[in-house]
């Protein structure tokens, strides 16, 4: 089942996004200015970066640069609604596997159960923090391999 997100002004115009579909149609002629503003929520919609009221709960929260504190929070809510462990992993950190008595790195496919649930956790809030920057704050964590040392940047 998807649900509609109706985007829609007092000229009739509408976007309707649903799932992976994409609606727009017009009854009547809209203005240009009503075309302009319609194609900008498109725009911010489709990016991610609109504020609905309530917010998104299958998005992470998009860091700018200048909404750290607001940020923060509600990422911090967002890793923990993922799973407990997801939140542990930026909390505690994840360090790779290595050969009993060695520093060499263990293959994935040596991994035991508990190691490859550990990375699985670290990877999955490393990839919510990668997709809840812009571009220039990317740039500030793209080397990061541990979603705690990204965090902690």
């Amino acid at each position: 089942q998807h649900s509609d997100f109706v985007l829609s002004n007092p000229c009739s115009d509408f976007v309707r996004l649903r799932g992976s579909e994409l609606r727009f149609s017009y009854l009547g002629v809209p203005s240009r200015q009503t075309l302009n503003t319609t194609l900008q929520h498109l725009g911010k919609l489709v990016s991610g970066t609109m504020e609905i009221e309530g917010g998104y709960t299958n998005m992470p929260p998009m860091l700018n640069g200048s909404n750290y504190d607001y940020w923060k929070s509600r990422m911090e809510v967002f890793l923990k609604s993922i799973d407990s462990k997801t939140w542990k992993a930026v909390v505690r950190g994840w360090k790779h596997p290595v050969l009993k008595d060695t520093t060499e790195l263990k293959s994935e496919d040596k991994w035991t159960k508990v190691e490859d649930e550990l990375a699985l956790e670290n990877f999955k809030a490393l990839n919510v923090l990668f997709n809840g920057v812009d571009n220039n704050m990317f740039k500030l964590i793209k080397q990061c391999t541990v979603a705690k040392d990204a965090w902690e940047i």
